[in-house]
């Protein structure tokens, strides 16, 4: 809101109206100017339709074709004395380029008209060029330096009082408004209002429009919708009838903000649509670039990811151009929540780390350009100029006195002056070697973050290779040996049914039995590498076997408490776990001296939390961590697979407990 309320200051910082109350535009304005250019006119009329012209152009939002105009009149009177009009056209030329963003030449044309109308003793134009720039200083966030214009304009307005008081508005709108971007929402209220109060002082109606919304904005800030909609109405009754989509635009911008914080998404939507077609129209980008920004955070508020993503990137192109710091962030924080809830995690790790620089970058630019309070300037402004207006009576009767004071004065001034440079440019040192520092650290963070990846794809081939050659062994033995082993138990039970004698040959019996066991031992060996019941029946079942497996052995009991959900895992998140639990049991039986171990799974809604207790004779941990296990890496390189978290506990003479933690996006999609 704080931008798009400073592009109706800029937009009606102009004292053109004085001009356009000399001129009634219709339909035909531009062949009438056209005719009134062809008559052999005196220069000074010429001038004067160049001017009504333009600023015509201007009213009308067509920003390039008043300024083609003021360059036009600008070549052709130059070196002509034009009774001071001259200034004025480099006035308009400042204020059409200030609104197609074209700041290096809207400065040199507004240092023009003021080094012009300065010679001229012109104080009018003088306090418009002026304040002119503390707007456009405003605009670009250099607060600082606005208020230094502001407080510049109104010493030159103070001085030639009352000639210039029409002028005061002009100025209390812009205080209004920076108070309320600084927070002070009660004070810049207040300004605004005050300018509400003023009557017929040129280009009145704008300045009303721009002070209630400036005072409707102030309102939704301090959460008072009621207020807000009454001063919203009051623009929008004091728009009805013009034709500028500048002033279109900021009316709807704002009217969409306020449904936004009500909560009434549909018609803010309907408002911020009306708002891009006026700056399309106006072919204003920085203003279509804020209505951007309100879309993407509607749209994500609304859960409507794909129309975020839309937006936030047109805001972001824009941004950038326009070097819109704030909404550059804005829209990458937004990006990185939207892939956050999507799962993809390295998209919004991506996104999360350009919103922290440029968030970074946005604050400390606010944080060097920290202005002291406008009201406080300004009152301290006041008090100065009665100090002056002492020290000259003074004079008269100290004078050599006051001499030395004033000398003393302006060592101290010129001290300040120089203190405050130094203290500039160290602040801009000392900014530039933090942000060359958080880059330094940004591109090793990402070279670590890609060096990640690489080892956990490679993990991931290794392990899944593994997990497919341990199936087709399992596969081959199972269809291979399997069915030889049972063909040869046939044969032999055949022959025995056949020969009385060998049904009493104990050696023939042995063989059979051999036979058998040989079988069980290879249908072991085949669940070891791929238990068919895992395929089949899932992870919960799989384990509960191996419980039972383990168990039935009779030197170690298996306590299994599975307070899972029914759901299925992916194919390869379960048989990670299901190895997983297979070493460490492994472990227990080989290592542990244990009779009893309790394994214990708990899913939330974020992750699953897996528990293996035993009751052997622990070991020392520091000792065991220090030398190489194969059993405990391929167990860290299955969970980090599934980027999660291992930690173990134990204690000589008590057990061992093992904690795994694996996030439940790890469970769900195959990464």
């Amino acid at each position: 809101m704080r931008m798009r309320l400073l592009i109706l200051l800029l937009l009606t910082s102009t004292a053109l109206s004085v001009y356009a109350q000399q001129y009634n535009f219709h339909d035909q304005v531009i062949d009438s100017f056209l005719i009134e250019l062809k008559k052999p006119s005196h220069d000074t009329v010429k001038m004067n339709s160049f001017l009504a012209f333009s600023r015509y152009q201007f009213n009308a939002g067509q920003y390039e074709d008043a300024l083609r105009t003021a360059q036009s009149a600008i070549r052709y009177f130059r070196g002509k004395e034009i009774n001071g009009q001259l200034p004025r056209l480099y006035y308009n030329a400042g204020m059409s380029a200030t609104n197609l963003v074209k700041y290096d030449s809207a400065t040199q044309y507004l240092d023009t008209s003021i080094a012009l109308a300065t010679k001229e003793g012109n104080n009018e134009v003088v306090v418009l060029s002026i304040i002119a720039k503390a707007l456009m200083s405003d605009y670009r966030t250099d607060y600082e330096k606005a208020v230094n214009y502001y407080v510049e304009a109104l010493a030159i307005i103070n001085k030639v009082a009352p000639a210039l008081n029409g002028y005061y508005p002009k100025v209390y709108s812009g205080m209004g408004r920076c108070l309320i971007v600084q927070k002070q929402y009660e004070k810049g209220i207040a300004y605004n209002k005050l300018v509400l109060n003023y009557k017929g002082f040129a280009d009145e109606k704008r300045y009303h429009i721009l002070a209630a919304l400036n005072v409707s904005d102030g309102y939704i800030s301090l959460q008072n919708f009621d207020s807000s909609k009454k001063y919203l109405d009051i623009a929008s009754q004091l728009y009805s009838g013009l034709k500028n989509p500048v002033l279109g635009n900021l009316i709807h911008n704002t009217e969409g903000y306020f449904y936004y914080k009500r909560g009434d998404y549909s018609k803010a939507k309907a408002a911020y649509e009306k708002a891009v077609v006026d700056a399309n129209e106006a072919k204003n980008y920085y203003l279509l670039v804020e209505v951007y920004d309100n879309l993407t955070n509607l749209y994500f508020d609304l859960r409507d990811f794909n129309s975020t993503k839309k937006y936030a990137m047109m805001a972001i192109e824009g941004a950038r151009k326009h070097g819109q710091i704030s909404i550059l962030a804005n829209s990458f924080n937004v990006l990185s929540n939207v892939y956050k809830l999507e799962g993809d995690y390295r998209n919004a790790y991506e996104y999360a780390t350009l919103f922290k620089v440029y968030s970074d970058s946005s604050s400390n630019e606010q944080t060097r350009k920290e202005i002291l309070s406008l009201e406080s300037k300004y009152e301290f402004e006041k008090n100065r100029q009665e100090i002056a207006q002492l020290t000259i009576t003074n004079l008269k009767r100290q004078a050599e006195i006051n001499r030395n004071y004033f000398t003393i004065s302006i060592g101290a001034v010129i001290g300040i002056i120089l203190l405050a440079i130094l203290f500039y440019f160290f602040s801009r040192y000392k900014h530039k070697a933090l942000l060359a520092e958080k880059e330094t650290k940004l591109k090793e963070e990402k070279i670590v973050f890609l060096e990640g990846q690489q080892q956990m794809v490679a993990m991931k081939s290794m392990i899944e290779g593994q997990e497919a050659e341990r199936a087709r062994i399992a596969r081959d033995l199972h269809d291979g040996l399997g069915g030889i082993f049972s063909t040869i138990k046939m044969y032999f039970s055949t022959i025995r049914e056949q020969s009385q004698e060998l049904k009493e040959q104990p050696l023939f019996n042995k063989s059979i039995k051999m036979v058998d066991d040989a079988n069980e031992e290879l249908r072991r060996v085949a669940f070891n590498l791929m238990p068919e019941v895992l395929t089949r029946m899932g992870l919960s079942q799989a384990i509960l076997e191996l419980a039972n497996s383990i168990t039935h052995g009779g030197s170690l009991k298996v306590l299994l408490q599975d307070y899972t959900s029914k759901e299925r895992f992916h194919s390869n998140a379960e048989t990670t776990i299901y190895r997983i639990l297979q070493e460490l049991l492994n472990n227990v039986q080989k290592h542990a001296e244990a009779t009893e171990v309790v394994v214990q799974l708990n899913q939330n809604d974020q992750m699953l939390t897996i528990t293996v207790e035993d009751n052997g004779k622990g070991f020392d941990l520091n000792h065991t961590m220090s030398e190489p296990h194969a059993g405990l890496t391929t167990i860290q390189n299955r969970v980090s697979y599934l980027k999660g978290k291992y930690t173990i506990e134990s204690v000589l003479g008590v057990g061992t407990s093992i904690f795994i933690e694996i996030p439940n996006a790890s469970l769900y999609k195959n990464d």
